[in-house]
Formats: structure tokens, sequence, C-alpha cells
């Protein structure tokens, strides 16, 4: 068999891996500013988090949550502050030192549902501010 023809016999099996893996890989998106979650000023690249990106909130940045978040299969890292504002967030895992806050309402923060290991090491603070830990990890 020459070259040519293992190519063209094979190239369908190479675009199917390769599509496949780009298809199943998480995004990460980093916090580029203070400002709301749902704001593409907000984020490195201009792209609003979804469920199942792993999401940064980088130190110094400030992310205010203007409706409920469910990142449920994503990690979430936090080395600057997300301020709820009454709203509920649910990531796979959490990690990082930084801030999670609310001045109102009573929102849950739910992680663990990706079975990765929880580190947080933060300031967890707010009346009414409630953390569930979910799964294994």
């Amino acid at each position: 068999m020459n070259l040519l023809n293992f190519l063209k016999n094979n190239f369908l099996v190479f675009l199917f891996l390769t599509l496949t893996t780009l298809s199943f890989s998480q995004t990460t998106i980093t916090s580029a500013a203070n400002g709301n979650w749902s704001s593409t000023a907000t984020w490195v690249g201009g792209v609003v988090p979804v469920a199942g990106d792993n999401v940064t909130i980088a130190a110094g940045h400030t992310v205010t949550l203007t409706a409920g978040v469910d990142i449920t299969s994503g990690n979430l890292t936090v080395t600057g502050t997300i301020a709820l504002a009454g709203f509920n967030l649910t990531a796979g895992s959490l990690d990082g030192a930084g801030n999670i806050g609310t001045a109102s309402g009573t929102p849950l923060v739910t992680v663990g549902s990706n079975g990765s290991n929880t580190t947080y090491s933060g300031i967890y603070s707010g009346t009414g501010a409630r953390l569930t830990k979910e799964g294994s990890g």
C-alpha cells in the first residue's frame, strides 16, 4: 500500500478522532475585569462561561452574579471574589483561596457533582449564604 492510499483510507478515522477529542474538551474561561457574570466584558475573549466550562475568577477581580449559574461539570477556581447577590451557583468542584459572599438573599453554592476534589480555602461569607458539598472528591 502506498502512502496516498493509506491517507485516503484513514482520513475519516483521523477526522472522527479529532472531532471527538475537540467536542469533549472543556474550555477554561478566566475573568478579565470586574463585572457581571453575564457580561462579555468580564471575561477573557468576551466569552461568558456556560455549563461544562472551567471558570477562573482571577485575583483582583470581582464577578457578580446577575442570575443563577450552573457549570455543574466544570471546575470553579476563585482567587478573586464572587459576589453572589442572592443567586445560586452550582459547580463541579471549587478551588482557590478567594472570597465568595453575598449581601442579600439566601444563595446556595453547590459543588462536587463532577467527582473532582474540592479544595477551596477562601472566605465564604454573608448572612444566609449556604454551601453544600456533593459527590466524592
